[in-house]
């Protein structure tokens, strides 16, 4: 497994959705838009610094060239058009968004074998 695989697996796998997973099986809207915001928006912070997904997959995704990533690509795109709306979005388009961050990280996990 490459260095960028192992970053990307923990840098965003790990963190995309981290509040998301941790929600009731059935959550309320705000309750899901208040966890995409802080998984998408806030994806890796330290030292006083936040990263959001989108930025953080632009930083990450030259180092995967060796590996197939159209769905990961697709999904990253969606959630990057998401982004600055998530403030507004209704109930469905939050859970498709949801859908895609709670992907993210099984998905580089199979990269990984």
């Amino acid at each position: 497994m490459s260095e960028a695989l192992t970053q990307a697996r923990h840098d965003l796998g790990k963190y995309i959705a981290l509040n998301l997973r941790w929600l009731p099986e059935e959550p309320t809207q705000e309750q899901l838009r208040a966890a995409l915001l802080t998984d998408l928006r806030a994806t890796r912070s330290g030292g006083g610094v936040q990263e959001d997904a989108w930025s953080l997959w632009q930083r990450l995704r030259p180092g995967l060239v060796d590996y197939n990533l159209q769905d990961l690509d697709a999904r990253m795109e969606r959630i990057q058009q998401a982004l600055p709306a998530l403030e507004t979005l209704d109930e469905s388009a939050l859970r498709r968004v949801a859908e895609d961050a709670l992907a993210v990280g099984p998905a580089l996990r199979r990269l990984a074998g």
